[in-house]
């Protein structure tokens, strides 16, 4: 009977613990799915050094529904240029807790350094408070059909003012990458 209760109390230990994970929870984004707007995709900014980027909110691929942002080249005409898709977060910080931003990505030739995903945090005077990036830690390039990527930021500091998400075509590169179904979690 000892036995017996020994076992149940360990068993509820185990059952209670695997409670205490932290939930998941979305930070609310934007246009996640990039279906609204009218000539340009809602929520979403863009910028570049280079003008032989084309920025497209595009309807030749998608992962959901019809649209997603499209960025290519086909010739590389400087070496240090680079292109991006990104917005802001300025609502309630999670301080202390980790941070995923999760991005699709479909590759079409993608040649060079290719493509990244960034998490970037701001303070209310200072950039780059913190910054994490699938770039130099994952090599997304070639041609793939959809695939989830992912990148983490731990423990988002108390000076936090703004999350801010890219979605990058890095130096060097040519092909097409489309960019769909994006989301920002805290765990």
């Amino acid at each position: 009977m000892k036995t017996f209760f020994s076992l149940a109390i360990a068993i509820l230990l185990i059952s209670c613990s695997k409670n205490n994970v932290s939930p998941i929870v979305q930070i609310p984004l934007g246009n996640t799915d990039m279906e609204s707007g009218s000539t340009q995709p809602s929520n979403w900014f863009y910028g570049f050094t280079a003008k032989d980027i084309a920025m497209t909110w595009s309807t030749d691929a998608s992962s959901s529904p019809s649209h997603s942002l499209e960025m290519s080249r086909s010739t590389v005409t400087d070496q240090t240029s680079y292109a991006a898709w990104g917005q802001n977060y300025q609502g309630a910080m999670p301080v202390g807790k980790d941070l995923t931003f999760t991005a699709k990505i479909k590759g079409d030739n993608l040649v060079g350094q290719g493509v990244s995903i960034v998490i970037r945090v701001d303070g209310a005077t200072t950039q780059n408070l913190q910054i994490s990036s699938t770039q130099g830690n994952q090599t997304i390039n070639g041609t793939f059909d959809w695939k989830t990527y992912t990148v983490n930021l731990a423990s988002l500091t108390s000076q936090a003012k703004y999350i801010i998400v890219y979605l990058v075509y890095l130096p060097g590169t040519t092909g097409k990458a489309y960019f769909d179904d994006v989301s920002l979690t805290h765990n």
